[in-house]
């Protein structure tokens, strides 16, 4: 009696889940078949390829994040063993040959019938006639109608893979055929569209060139175009959607015509728009945030101006005594009066907690500083609910072509001198101060050396919450000078720290404290460690670096975020994606702080990749307004799609905490969750978060 032969065990990867549902469903009918994993995408086939090890993968070729050619020879170098068959909506033709000289084993197109589905894959793994292959299924009376059935859905779900739009083009890039995807996006009958130009598709172009014919052109240059852009549905409007464009050639070389499949990406577009302004915008207030000013400064070009930096004085007064809230309102008013108080050529920016800045083109100093004063005074007029509003201005300016950063530098050093003298007033720098003007605020110089000297700093926990469980899923270190409390306001002396160029010793300082302390906390926690772009580029305190770090603080490099602070531009993205691999081949993990605000830009959140994206203070808190909850939505979704978990930051009330589960954020922190302590607070295990009580 022989051996029952085991059954040919199946990956399937198509971005269609109504077409994998079908083909789990013809295969399952037949004992020879086991479908042990299934795909969305090309990446997610590769990982489901190298988990299981199936036989054979139907592959399709148009799919998002990473299409089917791309994927191919990932599988193949994954599980040598495992043939790829391709099943695609395009004919055979030069899409077969690329993906046979990639490694696949078979060509299917879609439209053809179960049994000839079953056939084919049979061939691929078996070869034909396998004595040892079991024979299809045949099916009588009630089941074999039930079986027809199945096959004229499965042509008909073949035809309608309608998340993408598959054209073909004749040469003269006239539409030859299409799939019914393509009628739901573009809302065109098919009589509508066959014999006309690919352009039927793109905006008009007017004075411009003809994108479409530009488009395939590049095709016939290059063999195959990616690309996005807008095109246009049968009613007039537009949607943005990327595109490939693929030459197709006869036997002989000729060529054959274009097979072109573009996708809807309206809502990613949308999401991804919404992330630029956010990395632009300051959330709370609607100025421009720091980036965006560091940005329109070095655009001043050769023309004199000033800069304004500006305090809103005793703002930790009025949080500390009457809640942030207050804070926040005074913040808005003084946002509101300052720009109301400027040109409107002029830029007014947040570019921290309590900071501001103001950017005033073909003005001298004077001039700056009658303007600064009457800011002030106008800020006498200002009324919030408790407490009152009150400012102090640093005043520099520059002649054409000076550095705007020095510029900067010196309204700082005012400003400092300005809340020296009892706030409320405005200065400029005083004469002969050009060392300390260049440094900015060089009265921490001294304060530094004896932090990175000796052992000033300490590190406190505030624990990262699951905000469905309430259970501590992590807790993150920070840095406080041993003088301060837990709750210290520090954003002065890093600020200064890297003015002064202690940036890297402190940030090193802070880590080997941070993960000293960090071995009281519950065996096997994870701790997010914060490091700036800077020291964590430094060739100097590299992985190996953090590595003897970690093994000296008896902890897994698994169990340690890395949490990248917005405190620096990020200039060699290249090189940060580097970095980040290194570390990340330890089981080292990262999280990308204060995203949309800051430095956080899109560019630099693709370069990263992290695993945890943490919402700031300021977004969280303002989640009461459209813009701010449509800016976490967009987070929620780009984290979704790269595999990130979303923690925010800042929640302080009951009313936050909702607003972040009803958003979708998985995880928080915050006072109204969990204070900052020392290490020995947490060492009991989990607790549920108080405010969870």
């Amino acid at each position: 009696m022989s051996a029952p032969v085991a059954p040919i065990r199946v990956v399937i990867a198509d971005d269609a889940a109504g077409l994998r549902r079908l083909l789990c469903a013809v295969l399952s009918r037949d004992p020879g078949f086991e479908v042990v994993g299934e795909a969305g995408n090309g990446a997610e086939a590769v990982v489901a390829v190298s988990r299981t090890r199936p036989d054979v993968v139907l592959l399709d070729l148009a799919m998002p994040v990473m299409d089917g050619l791309e994927a191919l020879p990932k599988i193949t170098g994954v599980s040598p063993g495992t043939r790829v068959v391709v099943l695609s909506g395009f004919d055979a033709g030069q899409m077969e040959d690329e993906a046979r000289a990639l490694g696949a084993h078979a060509y299917l197109t879609k439209g053809l019938s179960p049994d000839e589905l079953v056939a084919a894959l049979r061939r691929a793994v078996h070869g034909r006639g396998h004595p040892g292959t079991p024979g299809p299924v045949t099916a009588h009376g009630e089941e074999r109608e039930t079986l027809l059935q199945t096959e004229d859905r499965f042509r008909l779900l073949l035809d309608e893979v309608v998340d993408y739009a598959i054209v073909m083009l004749d040469p003269d890039g006239m539409v030859a055929s299409w799939n019914t995807g393509a009628h739901r996006i573009t809302g065109h009958a098919a009589a509508d569209v066959l014999g006309r130009h690919l352009r039927c598709f793109y905006p008009r172009a007017g004075a411009e060139p003809d994108l479409a014919e530009r488009d395939l052109a590049e095709a016939r240059e290059r063999g195959r175009l990616e690309t996005e852009g807008t095109r246009v549905r049968a009613d007039g409007s537009r949607f943005w959607a990327s595109c490939v464009v693929t030459l197709m050639r006869d036997d002989a070389g000729g060529l054959r015509g274009y097979a072109v499949v573009f996708h809807d990406i309206s809502a990613r577009r949308a999401a991804e728009q919404a992330l630029e302004t956010m990395a632009s915008t300051d959330p709370l207030t609607g100025l421009p945030n720091r980036r965006e000013f560091e940005s329109r400064m070095a655009a001043v070009g050769r023309r004199r101006f000033a800069v304004l930096a500006i305090d809103l004085d005793h703002l930790k007064a009025l949080n500390d005594g009457y809640g942030h809230e207050t804070g926040d309102e005074a913040l808005r008013v003084t946002a509101r009066a300052l720009r109301m108080g400027v040109r409107e050529n002029d830029v007014v920016a947040r570019v921290g907690g309590d900071e501001f800045a103001a950017l005033l083109p073909d003005l001298t100093e004077a001039e700056a500083l009658a303007a600064a004063e009457r800011l002030r005074l106008g800020m006498h007029g200002v009324s919030v609910q408790r407490g009152q509003a009150r400012i102090s201005v640093g005043v520099a300016s520059g002649e054409a072509g000076a550095d705007p950063g020095l510029v900067l530098a010196a309204a700082d050093e005012a400003l400092y001198a300005a809340k020296a003298a009892g706030r409320d007033r405005c200065e400029v720098p005083s004469a002969g101060d050009g060392g300390s003007r260049r440094l900015g605020v060089s009265g921490w110089a001294s304060v530094l050396d004896g932090l990175v000297a000796g052992s000033g700093m300490l590190s406190v926990f505030q624990p990262v919450v699951d905000l469905v469980s309430g259970r501590t899923a992590g807790y993150e270190a920070l840095g406080r000078p041993a003088a301060g409390g837990p709750d210290a306001d520090v954003e002065p002396l890093f600020a200064a720290a890297e003015r002064l160029g202690y940036g890297r010793d402190l940030d090193w300082l802070c880590r080997r404290v941070a993960l000293g302390e960090a071995r009281t906390l519950p065996a096997g926690s994870t701790v997010f460690v914060n490091v700036g772009v800077s020291a964590l580029l430094d060739p100097v305190h590299d992985v190996d670096q953090m590595l003897l770090l970690v093994g000296w603080a008896g902890r897994s490099p698994a169990e340690v975020v890395l949490e990248i602070t917005e405190r620096e531009i990020v200039l060699d993205l290249p090189r940060l994606g580097a970095v980040l691999a290194a570390y990340r081949r330890h089981g080292f993990r990262f999280a990308v702080d204060d995203v949309g605000e800051g430095h956080s830009t899109l560019e630099m959140l693709a370069a990263a990749v992290p695993e945890y994206l943490k919402i700031s203070g300021r977004i969280t808190r303002a989640a009461v307004e459209v813009g701010a909850r449509s800016a976490i939505r967009a987070i929620v979704a780009f984290a979704a799609e790269s595999g990130a978990r979303v923690v925010a930051e800042g929640i302080e009330t009951g009313a936050d905490l909702q607003r972040m589960r009803d958003l979708g954020v998985e995880l928080g922190q915050g006072f109204g969750l969990q204070r900052p302590a020392p290490a020995a607070a947490w060492a009991n295990g989990w607790s549920v978060a108080s405010g969870f009580r």
